[in-house]
């Protein structure tokens, strides 16, 4: 509940001033303690700069305020005084807080309060009507040529990788490649709903224009939810009121009812003037680095009239604002690189279930023998393609024997035997590898004593490894040297001739020449 006591409108601003129930408030970050009494006795200006960035300190996780009894969060909220003719502020706790010894009053938490005044309210007649006439004079033929262009009326604005949240904005356009979203306000509004829309729009890179229905220079009728709004933004007020209606009907474009404040110093005190024109969209001042909208800079005016001390206080707040903002950027880079990580990994999984399918089948057909794998090459290592050129198996080897039996030997420094699925079906055992029949070939082993044997396509030795040298195999015979004679073996191994020459030929009419030394 808010921290104030009733007052009695007859009594004078001083009482009120007293009977604050939170007098003294801590800033965590300089360990200073403010005052409200002094605090308050700022120029409103500064006061509202301060409750909004108290409120985004809440939604940046980065506290500003904090209450001295209970260490919970502080806001700043005010009060009207109609015979005062102006608004009394003061420092409060958040309503949904916990309990504190100086905190009073009981009622509906915060998100309850919100959800009831807001989600249960029926639009009314007025706000369709202007949320109407700004869309039509948008869409407007001197707003197109003026580079309007994606009108929409309450279409849902959301980007998943800054975050889960989304808003709806009364009205959405584009202006020569800026993003607008407008959104009118003719009722109360929290402080929070503000910060949030101003902070959602920042992050998604939005220009936001709030736009009213009616406003009024006098302090007195001013609700606070509108200097919430005006003081956020360069003190200036957008209205489409019954001149705004008529100037944009004529010019066929939307023209609104700018009003602004400028500072003037009398009797050493600054006080207000409030000026107003009507203005259309082109002549409006666009801030990239904080997506405010606005006509004149306020600002700048009430600060160079300033006094040293209300100077630094005012660097102050807008440097700390901007902390908070640095914050939030991070955080949504953060969540934008996660987002895009995720988005990556889900894109790559799409694609290796689409590749995968394709593979399956291509590899059933290879199975089958309706298509056959080729050795190919590329960047001088060998890999095994698809007759229709899709890359099976990845070019990684020095080299390769074609695909027998469904398998080829292939060689990484040593060689061994994989399947159609590039699985190693045989280890990589062997220095030096001949092809010796379909179902056998001739190896030596990396270790040992360097010999040459035989085995088969399952990896069995069919012959033992003594041999120094086995040929070719001709006419199911094959020439081979063991302990330094010659002799000849079979397909499968099998000793045909006894290694007992020095010297032997090749068969011709089923003889061979052969010596024996003395």
């Amino acid at each position: 509940m808010e921290n104030y006591i009733p007052i009695d409108l007859e009594s004078d601003e001083s009482e009120y001033q007293s009977q604050r129930t939170i007098e003294e408030v801590i800033d965590v970050e300089t360990g200073e303690i403010v005052y409200a009494e002094d605090f308050f006795a700022h120029e409103e200006g500064i006061i509202l700069r301060a409750r909004a960035l108290l409120e985004l300190s809440i939604q940046s996780d980065i506290p500003k305020y904090k209450c001295l009894f209970c260490e919970q969060n502080i806001k700043i909220s005010g009060r009207r005084v109609f015979d005062k003719n102006r608004t009394v502020y003061f420092f409060a706790h958040f309503r949904d807080s916990d309990d504190c010894p100086i905190k009073t009053g009981t009622g509906l938490g915060y998100e309850a309060l919100v959800a009831e005044k807001y989600h249960g309210l029926k639009e009314s007649e007025l706000h369709k009507d202007l949320k109407t006439l700004i869309a039509d004079r948008l869409q407007a033929e001197m707003s197109i040529q003026k580079g309007i262009d994606d009108v929409f009326v309450e279409k849902t604005f959301k980007n998943i990788e800054i975050s889960d949240d989304w808003r709806r904005p009364d009205v959405r356009a584009t202006f020569n490649d800026k993003a607008l979203v407008f959104e009118l306000q003719l009722s109360t509004t929290f402080l929070s709903v503000v910060i949030g829309r101003d902070a959602f729009y920042r992050k998604h890179q939005t220009f936001i224009i709030w736009v009213f229905g009616f406003f009024s220079k006098d302090q007195n009728w001013q609700k606070l939810m509108e200097k919430d709004i005006y003081y956020a933004h360069k003190r200036n007020v957008f209205l489409l009121d019954d001149v705004a209606k008529e100037a944009s009907e004529e010019k066929g474009e939307l023209v609104l009812h700018c009003y602004w404040q400028t500072p003037k110093i009398v009797d050493n005190k600054v006080t207000i003037t409030w000026h107003k024109k009507l203005i259309t969209l082109d002549e409006l001042h666009y801030d990239y680095e904080t997506y405010e909208t606005y006509y004149y800079n306020s600002d700048k005016d009430f600060y160079d009239v300033a006094d040293p001390k209300e100077k630094a206080i005012i660097e102050h707040w807008d440097k700390a604002k901007e902390e908070r903002w640095d914050k939030i950027k991070e955080r949504v880079k953060k969540r934008s690189q996660t987002e895009d990580e995720k988005q990556k990994k889900a894109i790559e999984k799409v694609e290796y279930q689409e590749n995968l399918k394709v593979r399956q089948l291509l590899l059933s057909k290879i199975q089958s023998g309706e298509i056959k794998l080729l050795p190919s090459m590329l960047n001088d290592l060998w890999g095994f393609t698809a007759e229709s050129g899709e890359v099976v198996i990845t070019h990684k080897y020095s080299s390769v024997k074609p695909f027998t039996n469904g398998i080829a030997w292939v060689c990484q420094k040593y060689w061994g035997a994989i399947d159609i699925f590039g699985r190693k079906v045989i280890n990589f055992l062997y220095e030096d590898l001949k092809i010796f029949t379909e179902q056998t070939v001739l190896v030596k082993l990396k270790n040992g004593n360097k010999q040459y044997g035989i085995v088969d396509i399952r990896g069995n030795t069919i012959l033992s490894f003594e041999y120094k040298e086995i040929q070719e195999l001709t006419n199911g015979k094959a020439k081979a040297k063991k302990n330094n004679k010659w002799g000849y073996i079979n397909e499968v191994g099998n000793k045909l001739i006894s290694f007992d020459y020095d010297e032997i030929q090749a068969f011709a009419d089923g003889k061979a020449k052969a010596r024996k030394n003395n």
